[in-house]
């Protein structure tokens, strides 16, 4: 998370790779001060209910145009980002604010994408100790990118099966191990994958890594 509190950082991604961010600010930062300055000053019918409804005494606003009040060593190179502010009725004078360099989006857009990064974490880390990401037996970049594309796809599809099928349903927020120790391999039928004028027909034991 630190490094996303480089703003060249973030100039690089949003400029260079075309990445946008979604991050919180630090208390310290001028930034948020300013986030929350603004959003002090407006009126009861511009703060709304937190999207989720576990956070019911929280409202949030939405904060446009903070750009230029989070500066990097090259002026030239920073972009504009909008924030939701959130504020803590059950606290006094608490607030959070998480920004977004996607102008685009709305107050409870840019709060929300923040929320699923536990989930977002949690694929990564399953990804990396589970399915074995970073195990690559070549340097040559093609069969690295091969390894890449060939885990992302057995991951995805393995979400899918606990997804959409009655069998795999029961295994839904279960790792990989999981269903590997109860599965007994059987005839369950096909599953057809296709991109553009390409498709291939395997079963389940033929997806999922040996």
């Amino acid at each position: 998370m630190r490094g996303y509190l480089s703003r060249e950082f973030i100039n690089y991604l949003k400029n260079v790779r075309k990445i946008d961010v979604y991050i919180p600010l630090k208390k310290n930062m001028t930034a948020y001060e300013e986030a929350v300055k603004i959003a002090k000053k407006k009126k009861d019918i511009e703060w709304e209910k937190h999207p989720n409804e576990e956070r019911k005494e929280q409202l949030i606003t939405l904060v446009t145009d903070l750009g230029d009040f989070w500066e990097s060593n090259n002026k030239e190179d920073d972009g504009d980002f909008n924030a939701c502010v959130v504020w803590h009725t059950d606290k006094e004078d608490e607030y959070s604010v998480f920004i977004s360099t996607d102008t685009s989006k709305n107050v409870k857009q840019i709060v929300s994408t923040y929320e699923i990064r536990a989930e977002i974490e949690e694929d990564f880390r399953q990804i990396k100790d589970i399915w074995k990401l970073e195990d690559f037996k070549s340097t040559k970049e093609n069969f690295i990118v091969f390894h890449v594309v060939c885990t992302l796809l057995g991951y995805l599809f393995y979400q899918l099966y606990c997804l959409i099928t009655d069998e795999g349903r029961k295994y839904f927020g279960k790792e990989l191990p999981v269903l590997m120790k109860k599965y007994k391999p059987k005839h369950d039928g096909y599953y057809i994958i296709f991109y553009e004028d390409k498709f291939g027909i395997f079963t389940l034991s033929e997806i999922m890594p040996g």
